[in-house]
């Protein structure tokens, strides 16, 4: 059986604290760099690919489906300016109920969605709603 051992390494006091502050410096600074990657991904606002419907005729009520990232458990749907509690929700889908008073007026309503955790908004995507 060969027998194995070690070999002392003799650095000089000095060279160990340089080497041992840069270790520290290096771990501090890839922690911070992860906490920072961490909360931006946490934080990140949502994103709207796509809405379902994208066009209604005023006066008929729907429901409205959107796919889009970065959903959370409590985001809600703003169309045309007023909240509207989700239905049903994932990270990637959501649907509301958008009642035939909300679009009373033909016109174009902005679509955005709101995490509630955070709070942060996602882009607007407009939907459209005809006169007849």
């Amino acid at each position: 059986m060969a027998s194995t051992s070690k070999v002392p390494v003799n650095i000089p006091l000095k060279e160990r604290f340089w080497l041992y502050r840069d270790l520290i410096l290096h771990e501090r600074k890839n922690a911070a760099e992860f906490d920072r990657t961490y909360w931006e991904m946490k934080n990140a606002p949502p994103v709207i690919k796509t809405i379902s419907p994208t066009t209604m005729v005023k006066n008929n009520p729907f429901t409205l489906g959107i796919g889009g990232t970065g959903f959370d458990g409590s985001a809600f749907v703003v169309f045309g300016g007023v909240a509207h509690v989700t239905i049903n929700s994932s990270d990637t889908i959501l649907a509301c109920k958008i009642e035939a008073f909300d679009i009373a007026t033909a016109g174009n309503y902005p679509v955005s969605v709101r995490n509630g955790g955070n709070r942060s908004i996602s882009n607007e995507i407009t939907f459209v709603v005809t006169p007849s």
